[in-house]
């Protein structure tokens, strides 16, 4: 497999893709195809083997579907063989389960029976009936008898049938639980003596993401077993972590998954994981990978993290270094409005900046200051200076020095608060004309690993006022999900993430909406195949954001920015959403980009030069880059959407885009289609030119 394909970098198996999808297709074919939920219906109970014993059968995936075979809802039994699904419309629906056991139990016994079946000397069951039709022929005769003993002597290794059949129970839901027991048989076991044996699988731990105060995790099981009735993560401080130490569990069956994971107590020290499985035979591990988490003392965000919310993901950076010896500014001038308390020194700066015109003061160069592409950092409050001496000088953290550091904090006209590092000591009678060292901080975005379709992506949150200590709890909200653009190396996702959201809060009018920003990879990946983590994203918000955020997601739009735009754009092709805006989205057509950059017409960037490792140039395989060109989405656009490009745009972009224009305008199967084409303006023509930004947020608050 090659290391820029997209299934190579979490290794996906096709089952974990699968299974994966099973709740996709559940929410949107009932939530968008059925309408409104009754949450009273579920139906629930136990899977078993039809035989004597009844034996449990765990680790089975149990799936619910509607007379047309789409499915609606989906479980996987535990250790005692127990399902339940819930959350489906109203209706007439069939059960069905689809195990992966062994295959086994089928005799020469079998083969008599089905023949005294067929000559009447015995009855079988329904169950048994459908078992005994090992070639699918809708009769029960000689033939399946010969099948039977030709499979038993190995002339034949497998029936038509497959290997495991259900009763397959239909039912209809009027807003009332249901039970439902299942049961099973392998192919041919028309007596019942085949003795389900749980299988341990084989497991991998593929990869470890470090979060704040957590991990992402990715595993593969290279053989699912049979039987698994748990699965999921144990981690410790020390080697080889069990189930008796610190676990979370992904759920049941032997099936690929993705899962956040950690505690809010947690520091920088290096954690042990392992990935488990339990079948009745015991526990099995994987590999084991050690990470360190992100808290106070890491590197993050452009700094040195010292401070964080209750939350553990957002918080307070100080800067790597000090920036020298500078004033305070303006003494015997009274700055209004300073104050001491944590979370103040950004206003404070702001209001040293504002009322002393001195340049250069502590304030100004830290306002000034442009460090890990962070151009946001200010000078710390006197309860901020106090937090990053206790937790990173005391620490040996952050080559702080040992003399007087300034604070934001004013203590009179003359006078600011102050700290030496040296002593300890705090005073609020520092000279405003002294020089004295500075170390500037930021604040950061709320930043959390999610996963959904068994992919881990990182998203930044933005909540809006109704939604930050909320008087109600569960505030309706509704969400603009953003996408950046092109960004070389995944190690500057987040700042391309944060600065996408800052780009677009600028422009947007409505303040009661909750922006989340999608740092989504690209640098180990061929162009395109990331839109399996934009959809990640874009399903996180739709099915979990309401639970894990406390809020309650209305309505969803999507806006991105050049590769960005290209990817909702795409999505929109997907999932329907409340409306999708893209500026500048591309390319548009690689075919002929990445012709320009062969023939030396251009110098070869990195997506194209991906591309030609792994299929060659664009005169051997021409399809190859149009299959990942947007100009091969201009159809089946599900929502409205807003394009908007300046038409002083690139070269390359502007070749293109009549063509994509046309295109989308002559689709008949899409929504509401809307251009804003803006002379004189180049590829950030939404964040810059006045009517775009109107037509914007025109679109936003007219859905």
């Amino acid at each position: 497999m090659h290391p820029f394909n997209l299934c190579s970098l979490f290794g996906i198996s096709l089952e974990g893709r699968k299974l994966g999808l099973l709740f996709i297709l559940s929410f949107w074919i009932s939530s968008e195809l059925i309408g409104q939920i009754p949450p009273q219906n579920q139906v629930y109970g136990d899977l078993r083997y039809d035989h004597a014993v009844s034996t449990p059968l765990a680790g089975v995936p149990v799936v619910l579907k509607t007379m047309l075979g789409n499915t609606v809802a989906s479980d996987t039994t535990d250790s005692s063989g127990a399902y339940s699904l819930s959350g489906f419309a109203n209706g007439t629906y069939i059960l069905d389960a689809l195990p992966e056991g062994n295959w086994g139990g089928v005799n020469a016994t079998d083969a008599l029976q089905i023949n005294r079946h067929f000559t009447s000397l015995l009855t079988l069951s329904p169950l048994r009936q459908i078992a005994a039709d090992v070639n699918v022929s809708q009769a029960i005769n000689s033939a399946d008898a010969l099948l039977v003993n030709r499979r038993i002597t190995g002339l034949t290794t497998a029936f038509g049938a497959g290997n495991w059949v259900s009763d397959r129970p239909s039912f209809t839901a009027q807003g009332t639980p249901i039970q439902m027991n299942l049961r099973m048989l392998c192919v041919g076991d028309v007596n019942g003596s085949h003795a389900p044996i749980p299988v341990a699988p084989v497991i991998t731990l593929d990869t470890i993401l470090p979060g704040i105060r957590s991990g992402a995790a990715r595993v593969r099981f290279l053989s699912p077993g049979a039987g698994v009735f748990e699965r999921g993560l144990c981690w410790g401080l020390t080697s080889s972590p069990t189930v008796a130490q610190s676990t979370a569990v992904a759920g049941s069956g032997g099936y690929d998954f993705a899962l956040v994971f950690g505690n809010s107590t947690w520091d920088t020290a290096v954690r042990y994981v392992r990935a488990y499985a339990r079948t009745s035979l015991g526990v099995t591990y994987s590999n084991e990978k050690a990470f360190k988490p992100y808290s106070i003392g890491s590197a993050y965000a452009g700094g040195i993290i010292l401070d964080l919310d209750s939350s553990g993901e957002s918080g307070i950076v100080c800067a790597a270094a000090d920036l020298g010896l500078y004033a305070w500014g303006c003494p015997g001038s009274f700055v209004p409005g300073t104050s001491t308390s944590l979370g103040s020194g950004s206003a404070n700066t702001d209001s040293i900046l504002n009322s002393c015109m001195a340049r250069p003061i502590a304030a100004s160069v830290c306002s000034g200051l442009v460090a890990n592409e962070y151009s946001d950092w200010y000078l710390p409050s006197r309860d901020e200076m106090q937090l990053m001496y206790n937790r990173l000088y005391l620490q040996g953290r952050g080559g702080f020095g040992s003399g007087w550091y300034w604070t934001s904090s004013q203590s009179g006209s003359a006078t600011a608060w102050a700290l030496n590092f040296g002593m300890g000591a705090l005073s609020g009678s520092a000279s405003k004309g002294l020089s004295g060292m500075v170390r500037p901080v930021r604040t950061f975005r709320p930043t959390r690993w999610v996963v959904a379709n068994n992919l881990p992506v990182q998203v930044l949150i933005q909540r809006p006022p109704q939604a930050i200590n909320p008087p109600a709890p569960n505030p309706v909200v509704d969400v603009l999900v953003v996408f950046h653009g092109t960004v070389l190396y995944d190690s500057n996702l987040v700042v391309a993430a944060n600065n996408t959201l800052d780009e677009f809060k600028g422009i947007l009018n409505p303040q009661d909406m909750l922006l989340v920003s999608v740092a989504y990879p690209g640098e180990q990946l061929l162009f395109g195949d990331n839109i399996a983590y934009a959809e990640a994203a874009l399903l996180w918000v739709r099915n979990q954001a309401s639970s894990q955020l406390g809020v309650t997601v209305r309505k969803v739009f999507l806006a991105g920015h050049s590769q960005g735009g290209y990817l909702v754009t795409r999505l929109n092709t997907m999932h329907a959403t409340n409306g999708v805006i893209a500026n500048a989205p591309g390319p548009l057509n690689l075919v002929y980009r990445c012709g320009l950059e062969v023939s030396g017409v251009l110098a070869l960037g990195s997506t194209c030069s991906k591309i030609q490792q792994v299929y060659g140039t664009t005169q051997v395989n021409p399809n190859e880059y149009m299959q990942r060109s947007l100009l091969s989405y201009t159809t089946g656009h599900r929502s409205d959407i807003l394009f908007v490009q300046g038409l002083n745009d690139s070269p390359i972009q502007m070749y293109s885009w009549p063509t994509f224009k046309q295109s989308m305008q002559n689709c008949n199967n899409c929504q509401i289609r809307q251009y804003v084409e803006v002379p004189n303006i180049g590829h950030n023509s939404i964040f810059l030119d006045p009517t775009a930004i109107a037509q914007f947020n025109i679109f936003i608050n007219t859905r």
